[in-house]
């Protein structure tokens, strides 16, 4: 499944073929690949912004505060909810958030959100709602 270019804050409705519970199951994957991408992208983020050293400051470290907080929201709106699938699709985000990394040492990643009601999340997060499952 391919999503690009959606317009924030709004709603699609499509169909999706196939047996209904492999198509759960390949729902909650993509789910739980998205948890570890946002848990990197949280490590990610303390390492920019909270390290011994604080490179960032001033506006900009508020910035990653906010960043880090709207990945943990959305990190424990997956582990509660069993109605929806909260998932990140589209292109590229950045490297932590395109893919899993073994490991973030040594990774430089560009960063991509959406500046959202005083919350920066990243790019791409949409939440599927099967209807008939």
């Amino acid at each position: 499944m391919a999503v690009e270019m959606l317009t924030r804050d709004c709603e699609y409705k499509g169909e999706m073929f196939g047996n209904g519970e492999y198509i759960r199951e390949r729902l909650s994957c993509s789910q739980q690949a998205t948890k570890e991408k946002l848990g990197q992208f949280i490590r990610l983020l303390d390492k920019a912004g909270m390290d011994g050293q604080r490179k960032v400051k001033g506006r900009s470290y508020v910035m990653l505060q906010d960043m880090q907080k709207g990945a943990k929201q959305i990190v424990e709106e997956i582990e509660g909810n069993k109605d929806s699938f909260i998932l990140i699709m589209g292109g590229f985000k950045g490297l932590a958030l395109s893919r899993q990394l073994s490991t973030m040492d040594g990774v430089k990643s560009a960063i991509y959100v959406d500046h959202v009601e005083g919350s920066y999340l990243p790019h791409g997060l949409v939440r599927m709602i099967p209807e008939m499952m």
